[in-house]
């Protein structure tokens, strides 16, 4: 029989749904759990590792991950033994219930056993790489800094430069039509935003209702962002990739539009009630006519429940941060502890999901709080350490993993190079300059 060799590349790709299942980000709402399955996973590759390019026999050795099956925890181990890549792959995969149809079917060689390896061994050469390799990225990200500093300097100087410029364009736009504040709700380039400037006023000086656009403007806020509407809040926002045609359709609807805002701090109230008294959390920029239609349905939805269930729901729903989203939504605790609940759920569904995960979402809020103090302290910690102007990074990043890229970045050396700069963690693979002068660094 011939024998074709397993590579690690093919084990990478048949391992993809395994990684997915018990990547510790997955579990950043249970710092127990994510760092039990991060040690495991060391372990795992680690043995993994030791078979390519060719084979070697390894010390048997256990490894436990917790996994989310069915919404529900459970604990999978089994024992890395051998020296046959395909095997321990396919073990690992059917012990979590996972399809091995990406498992090419080869026949590895297998070795005679030769000398015993110890799991401590293991564990610490494990740790040996990860300080290797943190310290290997620390250099890189200093490398990265020498040569970005003197254009983030330069760029910064330009962003206050034109910030300026385009805040005597904002104090114009404001003199004009009576405006309290201009805002843009993304990162936009000021190039942009000064376009959007010059439309505004553009749109009142052709506009046969200039008086009914200065009446909608007047003493509110204005924001630039995604879609033209009235804000939760009596705002008004001009989609910046709209038409001003678009914008001046908002203005003359806007006075009917903002009646609204009476009837929906009334439907705030009669949802907080239906659900005990739990604090109802809504985006005060948000669509004012989309969030009335999404209150209006999930008033709906609950009432045509028994009283009975009524009344169960709201002693169970008390003490509970919430959240009403849209129809396509489905019931989902966050990592903060906030319940977000679909505007069409059923009422006899969320009651049961309340019930069964109420412990859950306390324990959430509770951690989620504690972690963002953590991370409020590391954010000064490492500004004081490194001597940095600013400090940021993008939303939606895990809080843990924010952590530990705040705790990296202090440890950093040469911290002379960081003086006065703005750092701001990213998404991003990629060290580049943004365009307000902060220096865009890799969360990894």
């Amino acid at each position: 029989m011939s024998v074709r060799l397993f590579t690690a590349q093919q084990a990478a790709v048949a391992l993809r749904p395994f990684y997915f299942l018990v990547h510790p980000d997955r579990f950043a709402h249970s710092p127990e759990v994510q760092k039990k399955n991060e040690k495991s996973l060391q372990i795992f590759n680690g043995y993994l590792n030791e078979l390519f390019p060719q084979p070697r026999e390894q010390r048997p050795v256990q490894v436990r991950f917790s996994i989310m099956k069915n919404d529900k925890l459970r604990d999978v181990a089994f024992e890395l033994s051998g020296n046959d890549p395909v095997s321990i792959v396919k073990n690992a995969l059917e012990k979590c219930e996972l399809s091995t149809e990406n498992l090419p079917k080869v026949s590895v060689q297998p070795r005679p056993y030769s000398s015993p390896f110890n799991a401590e061994d293991l564990w610490n050469n494990l740790q040996q790489r990860e300080i290797k390799r943190r310290k290997r990225h620390q250099k890189s990200l200093l490398q990265h800094i020498i040569q970005k500093r003197a254009e983030a300097v330069e760029k910064t100087v330009n962003y206050q430069k034109t910030k300026e410029f385009i805040q005597d364009e904002v104090s114009y736009v404001q003199q004009k039509t009576g405006l309290k504040e201009i805002i843009w709700s993304m990162n936009w380039d000021q190039s942009y935003m000064r376009r959007c400037l010059i439309n505004v006023l553009h749109m009142l000086k052709h506009s046969s209702n200039k008086e009914r656009v200065v009446l909608a403007l007047h003493n509110h806020t204005l924001i630039f962002g995604r879609g033209s509407f009235i804000c939760c809040d009596g705002s008004i926002q001009f989609g910046a990739d709209d038409v001003p045609e678009a914008w001046l359709d908002v203005c003359i609807e806007s006075t009917v539009r903002r009646f609204e805002v009476r009837n929906l701090v009334r439907l705030l109230d009669r949802v907080k009630e239906l659900l005990g008294g739990a604090e109802v959390i809504y985006d005060p920029r948000g669509n004012l006519l989309q969030t009335t239609h999404q209150l209006q349905s999930l008033i709906v939805r609950i009432s045509s429940r028994s009283k009975a269930e009524m009344n169960e729901l709201a002693e169970v729903a008390r003490n509970l941060q919430v959240e009403i989203c849209n129809s396509y939504s489905e019931i989902n605790i966050r990592t903060d502890g906030r319940l977000q609940i679909p505007s069409i759920v059923d009422g006899k569904l969320l009651l049961n999901f309340i019930k069964d995960n109420k412990e859950e979402i306390l324990r959430r809020r509770k951690n989620f709080r504690d972690l963002e103090n953590e991370i409020d302290n590391a954010k000064r910690r490492c500004i004081i350490a490194l001597g940095l102007d600013d400090l940021s990074f993008d939303a939606g990043i895990p809080e843990q993993r924010l952590l530990s890229a705040v705790e990296q970045l202090r440890t950093m050396e040469d911290v002379e190079q960081f003086k006065g700069l703005h750092l701001h963690i990213s998404h991003s693979p990629n060290v580049f300059v943004m365009t307000n002068g902060a220096i865009s660094v890799p969360l990894t």
